[in-house]
């Protein structure tokens, strides 16, 4: 398999019309974010039974891309860095046609060695995998208050001299810096301003804190009164949540600014992340906030795919036929799109 960028647009093996990504990220874990977001990052490790239940479920959604997280081993001395799916049941994808984006073990502020990353792209190469079709530099470009650039920098360049595939970088709304270098460029859609992920108040301040602490680690200095001041900060930001908690335009705004440097560098550009719901409604209203024409994918994302028991059942039928809709509907776009593309 071999993956190309054309004009800012995708293409795999060498097909006349474009790849157009309709993706759903496999964070298969019952963890829920507000207990500890730095658990994210652990992820447990899928058994086959697992991955067999769920296929059906993304072939019914007309999914044909997986992007799926690392997670990390502690052992005594050291740090193992292993993809939460094993590689060994890659091949169960790629043999229902569904291609990978394998997100390497950098994520928010966990930068890992060089030596470990060159050793996790050549666990999780191409040439053992040939169905992976791009690797994820950075999930959420971010270090505290300062900029990661020299570091992913570095990153891409490594990947570069491993592997043909091409990479990307998702740029979270509330997140800066954002990163513009990678092949591909992602733009994670958030539609609530106080909570992450939820229609209430509940994890407000759970990322903020982790940020802030983050911040003080990175500049070696800690005030200990913005930590006094934290509790104080989370009770306002948890009544101005209880007012008014989502606010679908001004994050398409965010997104339209990621993707308006995005098309001036002449890349591609996919949501890489969005559905941080439970309401069909609130899927379908995100929908309508999203500049399909200038997408080149999308990649679904909730907290917790399928069922928090991890047996492969889906836990929000009415959530999940919804975006089914959703599907459909711009996979007729795209191809009417990409028709007038061909004849001009």
């Amino acid at each position: 398999m071999n993956v190309n960028i054309k004009e800012g647009l995708i293409y795999v093996n060498d097909e006349d019309s474009p790849f157009f990504i309709h993706g759903m990220n496999l964070f298969l874990d019952p963890f829920r974010l507000e207990e500890n977001p730095r658990k994210i990052y652990t992820p447990q490790i899928v058994s086959e039974d697992l991955v067999k239940k769920i296929i059906p479920h993304l072939q019914t959604l007309g999914i044909n891309t997986v992007r799926i997280w690392p997670t990390i081993i502690n052992k005594k001395k050291e740090r193992i860095h292993q993809s939460s799916i094993p590689g060994n049941l890659f091949h169960l994808f790629e043999d229902v046609g569904i291609k990978i984006i394998l997100n390497l073990p950098i994520n928010w502020n966990l930068l890992p060695k060089f030596s470990e990353i060159k050793n996790y792209l050549l666990k999780y190469s191409e040439e053992k995998y040939p169905n992976i079709i791009s690797y994820c530099i950075n999930n959420e470009a971010y270090y505290g208050f300062l900029s990661p650039h020299q570091y992913l920098d570095s990153i891409q360049s490594l990947v570069k001299k491993y592997s043909t595939r091409p990479t990307l970088i998702t740029n979270a709304n509330l997140n800066v810096p954002k990163y513009y270098k990678a092949d591909i460029i992602g733009a994670d859609f958030f539609m609530y301003k106080y909570s992450i992920s939820r229609d209430n108040e509940d994890d407000v301040g759970a990322v903020f804190q982790m940020f802030l602490e983050d911040s003080l680690n990175v500049l070696k200095w800690n005030p200990k009164w913005i930590l006094n001041l934290y509790p104080h900060l989370i009770e306002i930001f948890k009544r101005k949540a209880k007012k008014k908690n989502i606010d679908f335009p001004q994050f398409q705004k965010n997104l339209l600014m990621v993707m308006k440097k995005t098309k001036k560098n002449k890349k591609p550009f996919i949501v890489a992340e969005y559905g941080y719901t439970e309401n069909p409604d609130y899927l379908e209203r995100i929908f309508a906030h999203m500049p399909i024409l200038s997408m080149d994918g999308h990649i679904w994302y909730n907290w917790i795919n399928f069922d928090e028991k991890m047996e492969g059942k889906i836990s929000n039928l009415p959530l999940f036929q919804k975006f089914g809709e959703c599907c459909d509907r711009i996979e007729k776009i795209k191809k009417i799109q990409y028709s007038f593309q061909k004849l001009n």
